[in-house]
């Protein structure tokens, strides 16, 4: 059975666009997956020690037959490809980070892998698409009170998407659109992590 899972891709070493997109042309070749889409590029602040450069950082999807720890092999074969060297400072710069962030609706807790990925909601570019999202004027209040400004923040981003993508379904009346939105898909699942029982309830019903 294919399952949707979804990889956050940081690198801040060596010219870290490059890494980072060799890094997705590396993932489109692991048998049995697809990759499904990839979010845009951008730059983040380390979550580590201050004094090293910025992380260029991105999310990709794919649908894989491979089972989690299979295609988490495969993810640290990729980061041995491109140089990454284990057992240096925690969070310290690296050539290239590869984190398997959400496998299906599974949850995994072994010695090697635990799916989500716990540090998942801490991270700009995995919490926070980066389509718009200088626009969103609830994000700064989020960052303040996570607990308080989640659900406006989650509104605003639905309605803004909705938006996105209806201008894409009325682009050409004649033909058929087909849209593909895992960043939506993500959004959901962030949700389920941030809002209580009745704002979730509200999040759906919109």
């Amino acid at each position: 059975m294919t399952i949707r899972a979804y990889i956050g891709i940081g690198s801040n070493l060596d010219n870290p666009v490059a890494q980072v997109l060799e890094a997705v042309e590396e993932m489109e070749m692991i048998p049995d997956t697809l990759l499904v889409a990839r979010s845009s590029l951008y730059s983040g602040k380390p979550m580590g020690p201050a004094e090293q450069p910025d992380y260029v950082n991105a999310v990709v999807s794919l649908d894989t037959l491979l089972s989690a720890d299979e295609l988490h092999r495969s993810l640290l074969g990729i980061e041995d490809l491109l140089g990454r060297t284990r057992g240096g400072e925690k969070w310290g710069p690296r050539i290239i980070d590869l984190d398997l962030l959400l496998y299906g609706n599974n949850t995994i807790n072994t010695a090697t892998l635990t799916v989500p990925h716990p540090g998942m909601h801490e991270r700009d570019f995995v919490i926070v698409p980066l389509e718009g999202a200088d626009e969103n004027p609830f994000l700064e209040r989020f960052y303040q009170d996570p607990r308080s400004g989640a659900l406006p923040a989650q509104l605003f981003f639905l309605f803004q998407r909705v938006r996105q993508i209806e201008s894409l379904r009325q682009a050409d009346m004649f033909q058929p659109v087909r849209v593909a939105d895992f960043l939506l898909e993500k959004d959901r699942l962030f949700a389920e992590l941030t809002l209580d029982a009745e704002e979730l309830k509200l999040y759906d019903q919109v």
